[in-house]
């Protein structure tokens, strides 16, 4: 699965969940509609922005994080007290 796709699939819940507020808001008269909208488009923006950086932790194994490869075949070297 590519990364936007599990991305995007990761944040699908508080999309509708800022969806149902914004709904209720308007329906009960606490919002109009241009502020429903400019809040849609500010949570969608915030998860365009976060984006990035969760590419990195989705990253295949790099110099940077050898990941869990490089630990197999260690031993423990902690000292219990």
């Amino acid at each position: 699965m590519k990364p936007l796709t599990r991305y995007a699939l990761l944040q699908i819940l508080s999309w509708a969940l800022v969806v149902l507020v914004v709904l209720l808001l308007l329906r009960w008269g606490w919002i109009n509609a241009t502020a429903a909208g400019v809040v849609i488009v500010l949570w969608l923006a915030k998860d365009v922005l976060l984006y990035p950086l969760y590419l990195p932790a989705v990253a295949a194994e790099s110099a940077v994080s050898p990941g869990v490869g490089a630990m197999v075949g260690r031993t423990d070297s902690s000292r219990y007290f």
